[in-house]
């Protein structure tokens, strides 16, 4: 056999199939179901930390709080509003102490 009918016997053999695989209808998606819905955002609660009676670990949790603003807090405690947590604690200036508010609480 020459190399024209190994060629030709190749093709042959060939031929449908790649013919097959091109008018193959695409693959469908994999069903989904009526239960996958979207999750629901989720929404997390903090409570309010007690700047007057927290852990050093606690106000630590805070943004901007360090370990020395956390030591400068208890060290100056106790505090009855923010004006008086702004003149008492070094570090800590009026913006964030008003980033702070939300977070916090002087009781």
């Amino acid at each position: 056999m020459n190399k024209t009918h190994v060629f030709a016997v190749a093709a042959a053999l060939l031929l449908p199939t790649l013919a097959s695989a091109q008018t193959m209808p695409a693959a469908k998606p994999a069903a989904t179901t009526a239960a996958a819905k979207p999750a629901a955002p989720v929404t997390l609660t903090r409570t309010a930390v007690h700047i007057n009676s927290a852990s050093t670990k606690t106000l630590m949790t805070l943004p901007g709080v360090g370990t020395k603003v956390a030591a400068e807090i208890i060290k100056n405690r106790p505090y009855r509003d923010a004006k008086a947590l702004i003149v008492k604690v070094k570090g800590l200036g009026q913006n964030n102490v008003q980033k702070l508010l939300p977070l916090i609480d002087f009781k």
